[in-house]
């Protein structure tokens, strides 16, 4: 019965818990944003800052900007929003993943308890007690059959 119910959090977790194209995800969604600012800064710097003495040249730089700038605003527009929905799905995956290990965890740990467990044997537990209310203390003896 336990062993049942075991599988079936592990299971329902393990759905959840795959974030490897998350990850793809936050890669391609950085290079399209770091891409994407690097249009930017140069369209920007091209446009307003490089200055020229010839006015043809002013003119291509000021075009090369505009240019960059434009381009920018796509690129940008897909990867911010790719970037920031892979990070929120990457950690609930992960969160995902990290319950489910500690589900499988919590199995082996049942499992070994089970098996190093004499059920024909009596324990007898030892347990410190403290009494608040009466400013008092003892030793309590538990005994499981």
């Amino acid at each position: 019965m336990h062993y049942q119910i075991d599988y079936d959090l592990i299971a329902d977790e393990n759905v959840d818990a795959r974030y490897n194209q998350n990850i793809v995800g936050m890669v391609l969604g950085g290079a399209l944003t770091g891409v994407g600012t690097y249009f930017l800064a140069f369209g920007v710097y091209t446009y307003f800052i490089a200055k020229h003495d010839d006015d043809i040249d002013e003119f291509i730089s000021e075009a090369v900007g505009v240019i960059f700038m434009f381009y920018s605003i796509p690129v940008l527009g897909v990867g911010i929003p790719v970037l920031r929905v892979n990070i929120c799905y990457y950690n609930v995956h992960k969160n995902h993943a990290i319950k489910r290990d500690k589900y499988r965890k919590s199995r082996e740990l049942y499992k070994q308890r089970r098996k190093s467990e004499n059920s024909a044997a009596m324990r007898l537990m030892i347990v410190p007690s403290v009494n608040f209310e009466n400013a008092g203390g003892g030793i309590n003896l538990l005994v499981a059959f």
